[in-house]
């Protein structure tokens, strides 16, 4: 018995002693990631830890959420055909719709290739011959959070079809993310920022786009291999009627242009005051109106379209890629500049975008505009930002012109560990490892402190009841106290 008690308490001992080393290495572990994250770029700790809980609320959305009606999975078909009679190659793609399927969008090997398709077959007119593309069809609900992912499906172009370079087409596919088609008569809607989507048949495209409001917006960007394009306008427009023209033209043939335009209201619901305020009785009523182009209140927008932009730029970016935490060299040349504008002010706004279109950060410059002039800028990319594609928008606005121009670039991970080939070890990777050990180490240490507790508290409670070996232990209980006891 003796020795029993002797083990049981070297292994309380034991167990102490992992339990401090236990406690002693996490909370040092956190307090080293903490330190070390705060000394490489407080932004990236924000970023890490905002971006470790936001992926454990969405695994918990994903196991308890239910959304009522959600989308059927697109069972999809694909099938490549070369019509020998008009000479041209493609993939029709196909799947049955579902009342709970309002749009849907297609990808081609991971590439957007169009959104807020109405209804399905979707053909593919840009591919090559011989050649074996992979499709996603993306079905999303009107509950606006429900959708669903099809399967990937492969097809294969075949291996020989006579081609004829087909004439070049452009298209305004949706407006925020919602078909064309599926808008009775023109277009409208309350966001002062609507986000044009569409496609073209030249790959790579120099896409062209303009506005024309209380501030001409005026962009040129670039479509993607698949000949999908997006653009948002990087100022608020006016409410009322407008048209997007857009024009494409081949990187490879200038020749090979095509142009387009698509009209579109915007609309706002506003509250405005009625009544003196020297109203006796003190109230005044409100009322609600949908405020158009009709109103006076409304400035109207330029009735006469310029033939020409007063200013063309071009953009340049020193290197294609560039690593976090280091600079990122730009340069635009103004090409052309009217004479009535010649040492006129301007403001040049700088904005770093994400793949998604959204605005990490952007800075704005005055200077003053002159023919010929060349301005450099170094932008500063933080050490938070995940590797990945992103652009930087230059925007010059002057008078009520808005012209903007927007490069792609990469940003590269800092390389700490190169373990080689091709295996490299970075300061973002290595920092939210370590974090996530450390949060895993806490959260054992919090259940490891909460189960101590319950077996603490057993053990006060079992202190608590009378039982007979605590009485012999005490000397209440034993042969001598029972003498003279009658049975």
């Amino acid at each position: 018995m003796k020795k029993k008690q002797k083990i049981i308490k070297t292994e309380k001992r034991r167990l102490k002693k992992l339990a401090k080393f236990h406690v002693i290495f996490s909370v040092s572990l956190f307090v080293f990631y903490v330190g070390i994250s705060l000394i490489y770029s407080p932004e990236f700790l924000l970023s890490d830890v905002r971006h470790k809980f936001k992926a454990l609320a969405d695994d918990t959305i994903a196991i308890t959420g239910k959304v009522l009606g959600p989308p059927v999975v697109p069972l999809v078909f694909g099938n490549a055909t070369c019509d020998t009679s008009t000479g041209t190659l493609s993939v029709t793609l196909s799947w049955p719709t579902d009342e709970n399927s309002d749009s849907f969008d297609v990808t081609r090997d991971s590439l957007p290739l169009v959104t807020g398709l109405a209804t399905p077959p979707y053909t593919d007119s840009m591919v090559a011959i011989g050649t074996t593309y992979n499709y996603i069809v993306t079905a999303h609900g009107p509950m606006g959070a429900g959708f669903a992912i099809s399967d990937p499906v492969t097809v294969t172009t075949p291996a020989e079809c006579a081609i004829i370079l087909p004439s070049p087409v452009v298209n305004v596919i949706s407006i925020n993310g919602k078909s064309i088609s599926t808008y009775i008569g023109t277009p409208e809607m309350t966001e002062l920022r609507p986000t044009f989507s569409g496609t073209t048949n030249i790959p790579n495209a120099k896409v062209h786009l303009d506005i024309y409001s209380e501030i001409i917006a005026s962009a040129d960007i670039q479509a993607n291999a698949t000949g999908f394009w997006t653009w948002t306008p990087p100022i608020d427009l006016s409410l009322g009627a407008h048209t997007l023209f857009v024009s494409a033209t081949d990187p490879l043939d200038a020749t090979r242009t095509t142009s387009a335009s698509q009209d579109f209201n915007i609309v706002q619901t506003v509250t405005s005051n009625t009544g003196s305020n020297n109203n006796s009785s003190g109230s005044s009523s409100h009322k609600s109106a949908k405020t158009t182009a009709n109103d006076p209140a409304v400035p109207k927008p330029p009735t006469a379209q310029e033939t020409g932009l007063p200013l063309d730029f071009s953009l340049k970016i020193a290197k294609d890629a560039v690593f976090q935490g280091k600079d990122l060299t730009t340069g635009l040349k103004i090409a052309r500049l009217d004479a009535r504008y010649e040492n006129a002010p301007a403001v040049v706004k700088y904005s770093v975008l994400d793949e998604k279109g959204e605005v990490k950060e952007s800075f704005s410059d005055n200077i003053t505009l002159r023919s010929g002039a060349v301005i450099d800028r170094n932008i500063s990319i933080p050490a938070y930002y995940k590797d990945g594609r992103y652009s930087v928008q230059v925007e010059i606005l002057f008078d009520h012109y808005d012209i903007s121009r927007v490069q792609s670039f990469s940003v590269l991970p800092l390389p700490v560990l190169n373990f080689g080939g091709g295996i490299i070890a970075t300061y973002p990777e290595l920092l939210s490892q370590l974090g996530t050990a450390s949060l895993w180490l806490l959260l054992a240490l919090i259940i490891w402190l909460l189960l101590f507790s319950r077996e603490y508290w057993l053990y006060l409670h079992a202190l608590r009841h009378i039982t007979e070996n605590n009485l012999a232990k005490i000397g209440l209980l034993g042969e001598r106290k029972r003498k003279g006891v009658s049975h």
